[in-house]
């Protein structure tokens, strides 16, 4: 004879009986074939349909792993798909840097063009000045002249007049 213990699943696995014809099957059993044998195929019907649950979870739990593993290498896709972006960021940062940059150093010449403009405005104001001034001392130099030639003719027509 085999040992009863074989055929009882572990309250772990036991599950409660959802049939509710299963106590009138058991019965059944019962009168056709001992009551030693119809507990021995109550209990390998449990044990059955805990080994069903099992299975079922068994494979839910591979649902989930296939699911969390499709998860993690969409998440790795798109976690790659993000590093190529900010790479891509900084690379544009540093050229918007690089514009920065040039646009500084522009602004740097065109204060120093608009300094040199001014600088220009100066001197030609300080060149007109000057101008201003060579006519004056030309004209002042043509009267001193005219006062030279006035005065030699002067100093001539007097040494004339006394030789």
């Amino acid at each position: 004879m085999t040992d009863p213990q074989i055929f009882t699943p572990s309250p772990a696995l036991a599950l409660p009986a959802v049939d509710p014809d299963r106590d009138n099957l058991v019965e059944r059993w019962a009168q056709r074939h001992g009551a030693e044998v119809a507990d021995r195929l109550a209990a390998a019907e449990d044990l059955a349909d805990a080994e069903q649950a099992r299975a079922e979870a068994d494979q839910v739990m591979r649902d989930a792993r296939a699911e969390a593993d499709r998860i993690i290498r969409q998440a790795q896709q798109q976690a790659s798909a993000l590093n190529a972006e900010a790479r891509d960021a900084e690379r544009y940062a540093a050229v918007l840097e690089e514009r920065a940059q040039y646009l500084a150093h522009a602004d740097t010449l065109e204060r120093h063009a608009v300094d040199a403009d001014q600088h220009a405005v100066d001197l030609t104001a300080e060149a007109s000045e000057l101008a201003a001034q060579g006519d004056e001392l030309t004209r002042r130099l043509n009267e001193l002249a005219a006062q030279r030639e006035d005065a030699t003719r002067s100093s001539c027509a007097t040494f004339r007049e006394f030789s």
